[in-house]
This record gives C-alpha cells, structure tokens and sequence, in this order.
C-alpha cells in the first residue's frame, strides 16, 4: 500500500551548507519508484525552496510557510492568510517587545529591516552569498500601514528576531491569536521565531492535503493517517510527527522531537534518510 511521506527541507533533507546526500537522493527516488508518495513539508515559503532541489526530485506535492500553504498538482489548493487585523495586532507586539520581523507571503517577504536581517545570519558566521537565496525575493513594504488601510497582503507567516522574551514569554504575550515555533535555520537563540495563525502548522498543512487526495482518490474522508510519516528534525515539525501515522526525527533532531517520534534515525549527513527509509520498508 502506498504511504504518504512528509519531509522537512533544512537539516532533514538539506544540510545548513545547502547540501542534500546522494543516499536521501536516492533513497526518495526509490521511495517513489515503489510506489510512495514524497512531499515537502516546510517553513520557508514557496519561492524560498531551492531550485535545484525540485529539479532533483520530482514531489508530488508541496506544503510551504509551516502548514500556511498546500501546492498539489502544481496549483494551491489550501492557505491561511493572516488577516490585516491581526497583522497590525500581531506587528504592535513585536515592536512592543523590541523585536524586527518578516512576513512571508507565497512569493515573497515583506519587510523594512533586511539590513538588520543579514547582520543577524553574517553575525552567525553566514555569508552575504549564503543569505541572498533566502531573502533574494524581499520587498521593503510596510506591513503595518498597509495592514491598517485593510490590505490583505497575502502574509501566510512571520518570522521573528530578538524580542526582549524567550519563546514562552512571546507565546504567552500572542496568545490566543498565533501560535510561535523556534526559528529552524540558523541555530538563532529562542529569541527569535516562526508565528502563524493559531490552528495552523504543519500537521494542518498535512491534513488539509489529505482531505484532498482523498477526494482525488475517490476517498472522500481522506487518506488514512495510519499511512502517513512524517520526517522532520525541528521544533516546527514537533506537530506534524505527532499527527502522522509514523513520526521520525532526525539524529540531528532537538531532543523534544525525538522524545515525540516513532523512529529516530542516523543524522541527515549520516545517510539518516535512507536509513529511516530502509527501516520503514519504503525502499
């Protein structure tokens, strides 16, 4: 029977030097050889995914922005916008609370303080070479007064960096509107984070994808959760582990996620997806 695979991009898939292994190449290839279906499942946007990553492996589908948008046969079929309300709600704490953040949308990012952005990840040890594939489709805009005049800017997340609180301290502070995961590039400290609306992450992302199939399929309900797995090794992919039928975490994973995964396999650069797929019977 065919199973569902959802896979993180950023140390699952890819390595933080923008590497992926010959063996999760191969092993994906194999996996849909076999008559598997393979996803990414991802925080960064749609345009932020790496070309040469679609060009190697042909997925059957794309869930972007940390569940805020779900791409199946090659058009979106389900997203979650951040209406403009909330947007200035949710700009007024970050400032509040001394923080400088970006809104991503399905093509681009939206912000006023792309400077101050790559003095964080150069800070890091990242060059200017290494930053521009992330943020190569930025656009100064100010997000807050576009917001108060009612414009639905088509924001689907944001991203955060230092607030003067740590991770509780900002959810605590957005509650009960959004939901706030460690930010998954970078090794950024918890001052920094990814927000979407509440009701919405990854494992969200999944299912409204699975209501889909199914209904392509002529399985109304959806596929099965009992054959989904997902693959992640981020605090952002803590929900979709949960929900599918099968949760991995990546050797290299936090250890919330592997405390939380069915199977915890070698670490990415250690052939950790081609392991994990041997071990599920996928190849």
């Amino acid at each position: 029977m065919s199973k569902y695979i959802f896979l993180d991009i950023d140390g699952t898939l890819v390595d933080f030097d923008n590497t992926m292994p010959d063996s999760a190449r191969e092993a994906l290839l194999a996996a849909q050889k076999n008559g598997h279906k393979i996803f990414l499942c991802t925080g960064r946007l749609s345009a932020q995914i790496y070309p040469w990553l679609l060009e190697a492996i042909p997925f059957d589908g794309i869930i972007s922005s940390s569940g805020a948008n779900v791409i199946c046969g090659g058009k979106s079929v389900w997203n979650a916008h951040i209406p403009p309300e909330k947007m200035v709600l949710l700009a007024k704490k970050l400032r509040e609370h001394g923080a400088i953040y970006c809104c991503h949308t399905n093509e681009h990012i939206l912000t006023r303080w792309l400077p101050e952005v790559y003095e964080i990840f150069m800070a890091k040890g990242l060059t200017k070479e290494e930053i521009d594939p992330l943020f190569c489709m930025a656009q100064d805009i100010d997000v807050t007064a576009e917001a108060a005049k009612g414009v639905d800017l088509g924001i689907e997340k944001a991203v955060y960096y230092h607030a003067d609180l740590p991770l509780d301290g900002m959810r605590k502070a957005l509650a009960p509107d959004f939901i706030i995961d460690g930010y998954s590039y970078g090794g950024l400290p918890d001052t920094c984070g990814e927000i979407t609306l509440a009701g919405v992450s990854k494992a969200r992302g999944i299912e409204e994808l699975t209501k889909v199939l199914g209904i392509a399929t002529g399985n109304a309900p959806g596929i099965a959760r009992a054959d989904t797995i997902a693959v992640g090794d981020g605090s952002n992919d803590l929900a979709m582990v949960r929900w599918c039928g099968v949760g991995v975490a990546m050797g290299n994973a936090s250890d919330e996620l592997k405390a939380a995964a069915d199977l915890v396999t070698s670490p990415l650069r250690e052939d950790g997806i081609a392991r994990a797929f041997h071990r599920l019977g996928l190849v």
